[in-house]
C-alpha cells in the first residue's frame, strides 16, 4: 500500500489497532482488517471503530467468505469484503471505491 502512495499503520494485534484509533481517530482514513485477528475478530474491531467514527470506510479481508453474510457486514457498516488471496490491483480498486463513498 505504501508503494501505491498510502501512509500505512500496521498492527499485528487488533487490540493495538483499537488503542491507536481511540487515541487519534482523525488520523485514519480507512480500516483494512482480517476476519480472523488475535484477541478481537475483524468484524468486532470494525464495529468498535465505527462506534467512534461512524463514517470510517472499512474493508474486511478473509479466506472464509462463507463464514460472514453480506447482510451482516452491511449491518455492521463494513463497505467491502475481499476474499483471499487478494491481488494488489483488486485491493487498490477496492480502496478507491470505499474512499469515494464518503
Amino acid at each position: 500500500l505504501s508503494k501505491l502512495g498510502y501512509q500505512v499503520t500496521a498492527c499485528q494485534v487488533s487490540s493495538e489497532a483499537l488503542d491507536l484509533f481511540r487515541n487519534t481517530p482523525e488520523a485514519f482514513d480507512l480500516l483494512i482488517t482480517d476476519l480472523t485477528m488475535p484477541k478481537i475478530k475483524g468484524t468486532d474491531l470494525a464495529r468498535l471503530l465505527l462506534q467512534i467514527r461512524p463514517n470510517l470506510p472499512v474493508i474486511l479481508c478473509t479466506g472464509h467468505g462463507d463464514q460472514v453474510a453480506t447482510e451482516q457486514l452491511s449491518a455492521i457498516g463494513i463497505r467491502k469484503m475481499l476474499i483471499k488471496p487478494i491481488l494488489r490491483n483488486k485491493l487498490a480498486v477496492s480502496i478507491r471505491q470505499v474512499l469515494s463513498m464518503n
